[in-house]
């Protein structure tokens, strides 16, 4: 079981939930929220990320025996051919999940269960593609959440979550290339340009703020909490790229998606909601010391 819980990431699976909850107070405003929904593409959400992770360790079992081979696939605890079809198998409940909070949510569910193969099966294995791959992933992640919410127009979608989804893609794309030095360590320019997209991240949120689209100023607070989470561990990987301190910012960056997600949800549903969103960091957190994030 044990084997299985590290194979999921399970620290991971909490952040896939805070980008639905974003995605979908983004179109709602926290109003006439359908629990039933919401609860069918956050769990639709958590199957997906399983899946895609559970497939990237089945893709990379033979450059794991090499690079990590205490995983579970390549330390034998977990056999190949039982990986593909758990994998396989989430990518399915995933995308049915999301199909009972209706037809448009299966269908964003689809498009994400393709992209997650494309870029366990390919993508990452061409330079930078990868990175905008894995960060497309997050985009229609966020997407999953907004599709939950019955809307006739495409105004809302164009004004509230395309630019919400497609910070959240380049804050992640940002730190998948600064995770390609976690196990031989990176290099400086790497590590600055990524610095420089986070500066870029909360600048961009900030000016979400200022157009109103994220109305409720308590957004502040936790926008705040990821910027110093963030700055100061990848400050710290500009001023010695090694494996050691790449390895500790992915956990950090990775984790703290939780505090964008949740400055996103006050934003556009209230401080009540950025705080349910900021405390899944908790088990996210507490699952970290006995699972490993990467």
């Amino acid at each position: 079981m044990r084997a299985y819980l590290e194979l999921v990431r399970v620290p991971n699976l909490f952040t896939a939930v805070g980008d639905v909850v974003a995605g979908y107070l983004l179109l709602s405003r926290g109003v006439g929220v359908d629990r039933r929904a919401l609860v069918a593409v956050a769990a639709a959400s958590v199957a997906l990320y399983a899946a895609g992770v559970v497939l990237n360790d089945y893709f990379d079992r033979d450059l794991d025996r090499v690079e990590r081979p205490e995983r579970p696939v390549p330390s034998g605890r977990v056999a190949p051919r039982s990986a593909l079809l758990l994998g396989g198998g989430l990518l399915g409940l995933g995308c049915l999940l999301a199909l009972a909070a209706g037809a448009v949510s299966g269908l964003v569910a689809f498009l994400l269960a393709t992209c997650i193969v494309l870029y366990d099966a390919r993508g990452k294995r061409v330079p930078y593609v990868g990175s905008l791959n894995m960060g497309a992933c997050r985009f229609l992640n966020v997407a999953l959440g907004a599709s939950a919410v019955p809307l006739g127009r495409i105004e809302p979608w164009l004004w509230f979550v395309l630019p919400v989804a497609s910070i959240v893609m380049a804050y992640i794309a940002a730190v998948t290339v600064l995770s390609t030095g976690e196990v031989w360590g990176g290099t400086r320019a790497v590590a600055a340009a990524v610095f420089a997209v986070l500066v870029g991240v909360v600048a961009a949120v900030l000016w979400l703020g200022m157009t109103d689209r994220l109305s409720d100023s308590t957004y502040l607070g936790f926008l705040a909490l990821f910027a110093t989470a963030t700055f100061s561990v990848v400050g710290r990987v500009v001023l010695s790229p090694t494996a050691p301190n790449i390895r500790r910012a992915i956990k950090v960056c990775v984790l703290s998606l939780l505090l964008l997600d949740a400055a996103f949800a006050a934003g556009a549903g209230g401080l009540g909601y950025g705080l349910l969103v900021a405390l899944l960091i908790v088990p996210s957190v507490l699952t970290a010391r006995l699972f490993a994030v990467t």
